[in-house]
């Protein structure tokens, strides 16, 4: 009977599952080697432990089968995510189960207005952030001061101030008898208790910090964050998308969407546990969502983690797997693997899917780097071994969402590029020899609407995703890294938050060498650079001129082995200062 059952799973005779498309192969144990047609193998002439075996019919998923509900596709652009995205939408509105999808390009409106669904442009849809929404005034203005100086890259100083304008302007709109907000604030009130404050500060230093502050947070002043939000209540009826592409600002896409999933994560534990999927949330092009290091990857992650209980499944399409935060790749049950393009991919998704085991592991790797246009490879619980399936082409028969999807493909494309740091002359000739002009002007439309971030370096401008300070941070590792290297000197680039950023070794001494940009508190700073005393013979901390005196107040409480310094002052000279 259970034989049966999943026999009917598998070959799409089940409607309970979603039809994503036809099995190509199957990879099996086998001690045989075998010439006949249909069999791969990783191997020439040997034994093979793990072959791939040519397999027929229908490959259909039920997510709600899973141990989560949760589903993973990577791959390089241009093979198939989105396609597939549009795909399983579509099957999620035949079994008539809500979704929610963040749609970066606008690239799906046309198959969610195909399927019945509502497509909310965000600029007209805005987020009140002010809004309380089950939060008391304190927790609010605390979650606020410490996501706007993340993204904005404040400093200690500078979020404790604006965090200080924050409650005052609740103060003035606040019924302490009733317990409830008057109304709720709006951005102009944020910045009009701004203003108050630089009229009322003691000290230039005092009305240059608020002025910068104000500077920043004036740019959140559009219907994005005027009008108030779409209830989480109301998306639970149908398939709906929310466009963000009007959203210019990388700083103020990634407060939006923040904003929307701490809602929806908020409205989700409001519900009762229940087993299966009542709401999906999609997420193409999610890898600013879900990746190492950004704001919003947190809140993706305790979706994630505690979606199943909720009956919420999330689907994300991103570039790369091994540039996840681990707690969100390591919950998805599902996985789909379209051709990776980084070496780093490819042993990332060959050890995930292989569960360890070395010779299942190679057949995945050599059957990755065969995968062709549509076709990807799956893994989940219920199927146990990986199999290769072939997606069928799914699109909407209109000009205009081809012409989107053109776009889109160009953006696609300046993504994968910048996703390090490269030089602007670099990327701009990488994206003309691939569009031509249409790619040097879509280069320049998301430099000028802040979603490709630049950072000026004394060799010239830098192009990266990542907003700043994070850009800034990276940029200068690959220069210090390569100055290090024309010198000679062995070093290992670590960057993570157990390890400092560079560990160099340099006449048997070992030195922790970290860059600052100035957004660290003090004693968040003091704390880290203690614990690389520690560990190491001496420390260098590389900064910023504008954060030079910072660090240089901080060596003098944390001793001789510290040393601060701007970057062309890097050089073997420092380095036997250090050693001798």
């Amino acid at each position: 009977m259970m034989i049966d059952s999943l026999k009917r799973f598998i070959f799409g005779e089940d409607e309970r599952g979603l039809y994503i498309g036809d099995f190509a192969y199957e990879l099996s144990r086998t001690r045989t080697y075998s010439l006949r047609q249909g069999i791969m193998s990783p191997y020439k002439n040997i034994a093979a432990l793990w072959m791939w075996r040519g397999k027929g019919g229908k490959l259909v998923i039920d997510l709600s089968m899973e141990p989560n509900p949760h589903m993973l596709i990577v791959g390089s652009s241009g093979y198939g995510k989105s396609t597939l995205l549009k795909r399983v939408l579509h099957e999620i509105e035949r079994h008539k189960v809500p979704a929610i999808l963040l749609d970066a390009h606008n690239e799906h409106e046309g198959i969610i207005k195909e399927v019945g669904g509502k497509v909310y442009d965000a600029v007209d849809h805005g987020i009140n952030i002010f809004a309380l929404d089950g939060l008391d005034v304190k927790e609010r203005a605390d979650s606020l001061a410490h996501l706007l100086a993340d993204v904005y890259g404040l400093g200690y100083l500078q979020e404790f101030s604006l965090r200080q304008c924050i409650n005052y302007m609740y103060r003035k709109v606040y019924n302490r008898i009733e317990g409830r907000l008057e109304r709720v604030p709006k951005m102009h009130d944020l910045i009009h208790e701004i203003d108050i404050f630089i009229a009322n500060s003691k000290s230039a230093s005092e009305t240059n910090r608020l002025k910068h502050i104000r500077s920043r947070i004036s740019l959140l002043e559009g219907k994005s964050f005027f009008s108030d939000s779409k209830g989480v209540e109301s998306l639970m009826e149908s398939v709906s998308s929310f466009s963000l592409a009007g959203i210019h600002s990388e700083e103020a896409k990634t407060i939006y969407i923040h904003e929307l999933l701490e809602r929806l994560y908020r409205g989700m534990k409001r519900n009762e546990k229940e087993r299966g999927v009542r709401l999906y949330l999609i997420i193409d092009e999610g890898d600013f969502l879900v990746e190492k290091g950004y704001q919003t990857s947190g809140v993706m992650a305790k979706l994630i983690a505690e979606g199943r209980k909720y009956g919420l499944g999330v689907i994300i399409a991103a570039h790369s797997a091994s540039a996840l935060r681990s707690e969100i790749a390591g919950n998805m049950s599902t996985i789909v693997s379209f051709r990776p393009r980084e070496p780093s991919d490819i042993n990332y998704i060959s050890n995930i899917m292989s569960e360890g085991d070395r010779d299942k592991a190679d057949a995945i790797r050599m059957m990755l780097g065969k995968l062709s246009q549509h076709s990807a490879m799956l893994v989940n619980y219920t199927l146990k071994g990986p199999v290769v399936f072939k997606g069928s082409r799914f699109l909407p028969d209109s000009t205009g969402i081809k012409k989107a999807e053109d776009k889109a493909g160009i953006d696609n494309f300046i993504v994968i590029e910048s996703r390090r740091p490269m030089k602007l002359e670099a990327l701009e000739k990488s994206v003309k020899g691939a569009f031509g002009d249409a790619g040097l002007n879509e280069v320049k439309r998301l430099l000028e609407a802040g979603a490709l971030k630049s950072f000026d370096a004394d060799d010239g401008t830098w192009i990266g995703i990542k907003p700043n300070p994070g850009l800034e941070h990276e940029v200068m590792l690959l220069k210090i890294a390569g100055r290090l290297q024309e010198l000679g000197v062995r070093y290992y680039v670590m960057d993570n938050p157990n390890n400092p950023d560079i560990a160099i070794s340099y006449k048997g001494r070992r030195i922790a060498l970290e860059y600052e940009t100035g957004k660290k508190s003090l004693n968040e700073t003091s704390g880290m650079l203690s614990r690389r005393l520690d560990a190491y013979d001496a420390v260098i901390v590389v900064t910023n001129a504008q954060s030079y005196g910072k660090y240089k107040g901080i060596m003098g409480s944390l001793g001789k082995k510290m040393h601060v310094h701007l970057f062309k002052e890097i050089g073997l000279d420092l380095l036997n200062g250090i050693t001798s």
